[in-house]
């Protein structure tokens, strides 16, 4: 066989791995099914060992690295695909058992909106208590401040009336017309004392009158701001002051002091407009005339049928029953029958 390809001399050095693979590819375009034993040195620990067929080498590898990240991906996109629990919304703190199980009932957005809702709710009642305890602290001292000033003054001005009553009394009296006629620089004297305390005194009054007033505004401010919290019929913009007069009015006829009425409390207000709606629900319902008992039709009973007899009737039955009647008795048979 001519232009044979042959393998290196056993003295040559040894092939690499690119050189064996090259080898055999040339000779197998060449038709070559045998070869020469080719004398090789045993690799050494620090060559590779040679491999038949560069795709046997390589591909083995190349199958385990594209394996692997498959089974990555695979992973990550199952991690991505679990979506985690959604939280249980929890039912109202304050709610009653029954409560908490209608709203277990609930879808999620409906309960979102009940539990938004009771969180608004709860705010503002929480601000409309703190509103009215600072109104109810501010309004406390200030009524104090003017209670103070009502029992200092209304004490001097008690004391100094009675103490006037005397004074006029001797202004009337003979001493002080013989005071005048026989000593008039004395008599007048007194006279400048008199109107001088009498000045202070009324200048007491004023200030009594004042503080009274004061008092009964502020307690009256406080009232028509708690008015919508106690009772808001009363202070609905439209109808309040009409409920207000109207409920007034009604206290005032029932015979309720007039100072009592004016200085009614939001509360005491509010109970008495309820009262006020409960005696009128009351007389309508008396003056409603009752509904016309059903005349007997075709359809009826026959008299007497399907009726229980009266305790009359059961009575007169009973006296006619007996042998013999006493007086008492007979008389009593006869009052019946005529009734």
């Amino acid at each position: 066989m001519t232009d044979v390809t042959t393998a290196p001399a056993a003295d040559s050095a040894p092939m690499s791995i690119e050189q064996a693979v090259k080898f055999q590819q040339e000779r197998r375009s060449k038709g070559e099914t045998r070869l020469e034993p080719v004398e090789e040195e045993a690799p050494t620990e620090a060559e590779p060992v040679e491999a038949a067929d560069e795709s046997e080498a390589v591909t083995p590898a190349a199958d385990d690295a594209q394996e692997e990240p498959i089974e990555a991906n695979q992973e990550g996109e199952e991690q991505e695909q679990a979506e985690p629990e959604t939280p249980a919304i929890e039912p109202p703190e304050f709610w009653d058992a029954d409560g908490k199980d209608h709203f277990a009932k609930l879808p999620p957005s409906a309960q979102k909106a009940v539990v938004e809702y009771e969180k608004q709710r709860t705010k503002a009642v929480a601000k409309a208590m703190q509103e009215a305890a600072t109104l109810r602290k501010t309004s406390e001292a200030k009524l104090q401040q003017l209670d103070q000033v009502i029992a200092t003054v209304g004490e001097q001005v008690e004391s100094e009336t009675a103490y006037f009553q005397e004074w006029d009394k001797w202004l009337d009296s003979p001493q002080a017309a013989q005071l005048k006629a026989s000593s008039p620089e004395d008599y007048n004297a007194e006279i400048a004392r008199y109107q001088a305390e009498r000045l202070e005194y009324t200048r007491k009054q004023d200030k009594l009158s004042q503080a009274e007033r004061m008092r009964f505004r502020q307690f009256a401010d406080e009232q028509a701001a708690l008015l919508p919290k106690f009772a808001p019929e009363l202070a609905d913009p439209k109808e309040g002051k009409a409920r207000w007069s109207d409920t007034m009015t009604y206290l005032h006829e029932r015979g309720v002091p007039s100072d009592q009425i004016r200085n009614i409390s939001a509360l005491e207000a509010s109970v008495a407009y309820k009262a006020m709606l409960w005696d009128r629900a009351q007389a309508k319902a008396k003056e409603t005339p009752k509904p016309k008992p059903k005349l007997a039709g075709p359809s009826a009973s026959p008299a007497g049928q399907g009726q229980r007899p009266s305790s009359s009737e059961a009575r007169i039955k009973a006296l006619n029953s007996k042998n013999s009647l006493s007086i008492e008795e007979a008389m009593e048979l006869r009052r019946l029958k005529r009734g």
